[in-house]
């Protein structure tokens, strides 16, 4: 049974058409990835699914009383509300169900026998159901969605309206996420998410028991939570069954095979035209004109492509470098900075040399751009020294593009960094980037996100750096563009610095990691993302095993002094023990240490799963999994506290 079915969606805006007889079928569990360039109608998707955007044909059905949570790209405050008052809207139905179970406790005290039945009834019923939605302890549950999506600093009684766009989307995510909606509709929800927040969410996802579809340009996100893949382009969607590494894998080989057939196809029409023109006239003129006749039928109908296969990569470019500078490109001494008491990091040092490039991360608020700006002299140090090293040419993106004069115009914005660039060589340059024709008139202010980033791109092409200095740097693109920017760093022999949350982006193209941390702490990692956090993974495991070592070397020794002593073992009974290990003083200390290391080793036997990425794919097992820690834990605790009386 499905929760939801689109049968044959038409929409258009005017004469554009964004959805082009779609259909689609989600069901319950489903994991739903949604990708495709921006602007191809992944939003607009979502507001048929909401009922927000009306199909000129088509139909969408969806089960009888189907919850559907939706989180969109931008949240603005509408209501004079508190932060707690927003988060605990999640539970109103808790606290309708708590009022009734109150009411009728209060008939109950007043009823007589023959009504007292039926309230009793109601009240198991209504009990019951408050049950099955959490209880009474949702308090606890808004701790911990609001400490994940790092928005625990913020007071609950702060007004809505007073918070910035990041936090209203992070307060929105977080109610959403504690309604617990049958199918969740996230439209890029890590916008506004740090990595720590972001691998929160990704955690909440794959244990979330519903249905979801989420729209993002995270690669990284998507093949960890997402198990098929809508693509939407061309006016439709297509479906793929498959992980998002595999689509990607997939997709690529596809565009193969179209190339292919297309370039197949090709040959055919051009050696039935050639026909056609050689024999147009003469014996074999009828021939010719029903081959014409055939040919043209046959790409009318879509069976021949007159078109190029569509590449969903809008350009390429590439950084050129034509000086390479000196070998150390930036060096930091004991360098420290903070705002009040606000630590952003201290003693710090580091060494970049040319050719290197290096990824900077960490949550909101450690001082990532600071760092940046300190390299480019716009903020001095308290303490130490930050050198980026003289006669560098340093190209530098701001996050927030403010490096762009929006009352310029795309092309003026080009000439300025190039003035001997004609105007026509200007105009193939931005075509190349995406504004054709008289896009390149359009004011900078007036651009989409997406759009400043590639003509900030395209401006740091023709300067030639040396040293470029990225801050969010994917933020705003697209899928294909990201690859395409991608592609171009990698190729760059110059040295990069680049701040990002963009887990994938970092993957390809960063070969050092500056781990920054609250509090002033940092690190300096020789490898990319997931050489760091398979390092985080070693010293988890290292640790543990360590402190279970230190355990049983404690036990050991616990149990070497009582037989020095000559002491006994605590009473059998265990009379004065707590209740929840009293079944268990019956045990001797011999045999509540065996009993330790067994389940210790159970313990690690389950966390060695979880280094299984195959396990996030089956939301069965990743419970079974998760379950069986809680419990190994729980056990484990009991023994402790039973072996720690036993030991006395």
């Amino acid at each position: 049974m499905s929760l939801l079915t689109l049968k044959e969606i038409h929409v258009s805006f005017g004469p554009q058409t964004v959805l082009d007889n779609v259909g689609l079928v989600v069901h319950p569990g489903d994991r739903i990835g949604i990708v495709g360039p921006n602007g191809a109608g992944k939003s607009t998707l979502f507001g048929v699914i909401l009922g927000r955007v009306v199909p000129s044909i088509g139909q969408v059905f969806t089960t009888r009383g189907l919850r559907v949570g939706h989180l969109p790209q931008e949240v603005h405050a509408t209501e004079h509300v508190t932060l707690g008052e927003h988060l605990r809207s999640a539970f109103a139905s808790h606290d309708q169900l708590a009022a009734a179970i109150h009411d009728v406790s209060e008939q109950l005290s007043t009823s007589d026998a023959d009504e007292q039945e039926a309230l009793l009834n109601r009240l198991a019923r209504l009990q019951s159901e408050l049950d099955a939605v959490g209880g009474y302890h949702y308090e606890s549950k808004i701790g911990e969605v609001c400490a994940g999506l790092s928005i625990d600093d913020l007071p609950l009684d702060r007004p809505m309206t007073s918070l910035s766009g990041g936090q209203l989307s992070r307060a929105a995510l977080a109610r959403l996420l504690l309604t617990s909606p049958d199918l969740l509709l996230l439209d890029e929800p890590t916008n506004h998410l740090d990595l720590a927040a972001t691998e929160w969410l990704e955690n909440f996802l794959l244990s979330f028991s519903g249905a979801m579809m989420v729209i993002s340009h995270d690669r990284y996100l998507l093949d960890k939570v997402a198990q098929k893949i809508v693509e939407v382009g061309g006016r439709g969607l297509r479906l793929y069954s498959t992980t998002f590494r595999d689509y990607v894998a997939t997709r690529a080989v596809q565009r193969v095979q179209q190339q292919r057939e297309f370039e197949k196809q090709q040959a055919f029409i051009a050696k039935e035209r050639d026909f056609i023109a050689r024999f147009r006239a003469g014996q074999r003129a009828k021939e010719a004109r029903g081959r014409e006749t055939r040919l043209e039928r046959m790409i009318r109908d879509g069976e021949l492509s007159a078109r190029q296969v569509h590449d969903d990569k809008p350009f390429r470019f590439e950084f050129n470098v034509e000086q390479p500078g000196g070998q150390m490109i930036v060096r930091c001494t004991d360098a420290t900075k903070a705002y009040g008491e606000r630590v952003l990091f201290t003693r710090l040092n580091l060494e970049v040399t040319r050719g290197q490039k290096v990824g900077i991360i960490g949550p909101n608020g450690v001082g990532k751009t600071t760092l940046l700006k300190m390299l480019l002299g716009q903020v001095e140090p308290d303490d130490g020294k930050v050198r980026l090293m003289e006669n560098l040419d340093v190209g530098y993106l701001d996050q927030h593009l403010a490096v762009l004069d929006e009352k310029m115009t795309v092309l003026a914005a080009v000439v300025k960094a190039r003035p001997a660039m004609s105007e026509t060589h200007a105009r193939s340059l931005l075509a190349w980037f995406g504004f054709p024709g008289d896009a390149v008139a359009k004011e900078i202010g007036n651009l989409s996100g997406g759009e400043q980033t590639r003509l900030a791109m395209c401006t740091m092409v023709l300067s030639n750096h040396q040293v470029l200095l990225l801050d969010e740097p994917t933020n705003h693109l697209d899928m294909a563009a990201r690859e395409a920017l991608e592609e171009a760093l990698l190729a760059y022999p110059g040295t990069i610095i680049v701040v990002s949350h963009d887990r994938y982006f970092l993957d390809r193209v960063t070969d050092h990691l500056l781990v920054m941390a609250h509090g002033g702490a940092h690190e300096y990692v020789l490898g990319n993302y997931t050489y760091y956090q398979r390092l985080l993974a070693e010293r988890a495991h290292a640790a543990e095993a360590e402190a279970a070592e230190n355990r049983v070397k404690a036990r050991k020794a616990a149990k070497i002094d009582r037989q020095r002593a000559g002491s006994a073992p605590a009473p059998a009974k265990g009379a004065d023990w707590p209740e929840e290990i009293r079944h268990l003083a019956r045990l001797s200390v011999a045999k509540l240490e065996e009993k330790i290391i067994d389940l210790e080793g159970q313990l690690e036997t389950v966390h060695a799963q979880f280094s299984d990425t195959s396990l996030y794919s089956d939301p069965g097992k990743l419970a079974e999994a998760t379950r069986l820690v809680a419990q190994i834990q729980k056990d484990l605790e009991l023994y402790n506290a039973a072996w720690e009386r036993k030991a006395q």
